[in-house]
């Protein structure tokens, strides 16, 4: 299991028990804000308490957070508009919900990137500047496939950046401050 803690703004932590000393490898805690569900249960979380068991990955954002299990079954809590990429504006899933299978790492920004075993690379959410790599789409989108043969992820705010197998980097959203490393500041969809 790996370990990590994971921060969403100044709101809410998730942290993954074999880090924290607290349980056994693969339990997942939170706490926080919860204003959205992100964490699970009704809000506010002010004392750190269990989300889910054996988890091997987690991603947190201001309204909601993923988790991915030993079995590869990915889910998600919180504001349903970018957890799951769809147009529910206002309503938050306070209990996970499963949202794919196959799942090996997710990542969140804002919008979703998940990586599956096959190494198809899936993403979900706004797409206004170009971050899901699809071009520019104004709104939200739901799932939908961006790659294959990918090897890493990764979101910021506004981009994506991904790793093919063969050593390929692709970037798309917004490059403001040159994030894409290509020498320029121009944001695209796919590059």
């Amino acid at each position: 299991m790996s370990r990590y803690c994971e921060t969403a703004g100044n709101t809410n932590v998730l942290l993954q028990g074999q880090s924290t000393g607290l349980s056994s490898p693969g339990l997942l805690w939170g706490a926080g804000d919860n204003s959205s569900g992100e964490l699970g249960g009704e809000y506010p979380v002010t004392m750190l308490h269990a989300i889910a068991s054996n988890v091997t990955k987690a991603a947190a954002s201001g309204d909601h957070s993923l988790y991915v299990k030993a079995d590869g079954t990915l889910w998600a809590m919180g504001t349903g508009i970018y957890a799951r990429g769809i147009a529910d504006q206002g309503y938050h899933y306070p209990q996970a919900e499963q949202i794919d299978t196959g799942v090996a790492d997710v990542v969140t920004s804002g919008h979703t990137l998940y990586l599956k075993t096959d190494g198809s690379l899936w993403g979900m959410g706004p797409g206004d500047y170009g971050q899901l790599g699809t071009g520019i789409t104004p709104g939200l989108l739901p799932r939908v496939q961006i790659a294959e043969n990918v090897a890493a992820i990764g979101a910021g705010a506004t981009f994506s950046v991904y790793l093919t197998a063969n050593g390929e980097l692709w970037a798309s959203g917004t490059n403001a401050y040159g994030q894409f490393g290509d020498g320029t500041t121009t944001a695209r969809g796919a590059s």
